[in-house]
């Protein structure tokens, strides 16, 4: 599934920038100064877990105080 999402952000970064598909994509997220698919899951990553364990809700500090 990680593949499918990767390929996918790439395709619409060069279709959305208007660059060639065979454009090497390394040089186009340098061009444009854009994070890397992996920083992106890495962030959203990160930003979840801290917002999960920081959360008031009942379920989910339970969940959090069981390890989940």
């Amino acid at each position: 599934m990680h593949e499918k999402l990767r390929s996918c952000y790439h395709r619409c970064i060069k279709s959305f920038f208007g660059y060639d598909r065979l454009y090497s994509v390394t040089a186009i997220l340098l061009d444009l100064q854009l994070p890397s698919f992996d920083t992106v899951m890495y962030n959203y990553k990160f930003s979840f877990s801290v917002q999960f364990t920081r959360s008031a809700n009942a379920v989910v500090k339970y969940l959090v105080s069981i390890g989940m």
